[in-house]
């Protein structure tokens, strides 16, 4: 009876030790913050008739956050958070229209960046504003 009850013990044990190291893997380490792939804009992103409008853009970690691939126009109140970056594919760009404005401060630590997919000088048009709105900055 006593082989039978340590042979239980010792089965138990190892379940339970098994268990506890199938539970632990690698991307349960704390700190590390999963890589996000950028979020592509739609065209209509910041219009006011677009029930999914989008009014602030997020920093969502290392790399690029965002990617244009249009000439998007923005007519809301557009807020990019410190340390965003937002990628223009060949062609495209950003047109604030008169009734949008976009604010844009980032920090010493976390800059703003725009920046083309390609990276020859005057592959995106830019960014052109027909605002006169004292948010955009």
């Amino acid at each position: 009876m006593k082989t039978i009850q340590l042979t239980f013990k010792t089965m138990l044990f190892l379940l339970l030790a098994g268990s506890t190291l199938i539970s632990c893997s690698k991307d349960d380490s704390p700190g590390e913050d999963p890589i996000m792939e950028p979020m592509v804009l739609e065209c209509n992103s910041f219009k006011n008739n677009n029930p999914d409008v989008i009014s602030v853009l997020e920093n969502r970690g290392d790399g690029v956050d965002y990617i244009i691939d249009c000439v998007i126009s923005v007519e809301i109140d557009l807020v990019i958070e410190p340390g965003v970056v937002i990628e223009f594919t060949e062609a495209t760009g950003m047109k604030i229209k008169e009734d949008g404005s976009v604010n844009a401060v980032g920090t010493l630590g976390q800059k703003i960046k725009f920046t083309g997919a390609s990276k020859v000088k005057g592959s995106w048009k830019g960014i052109i504003s027909e605002s006169q709105s004292v948010k955009s900055l």
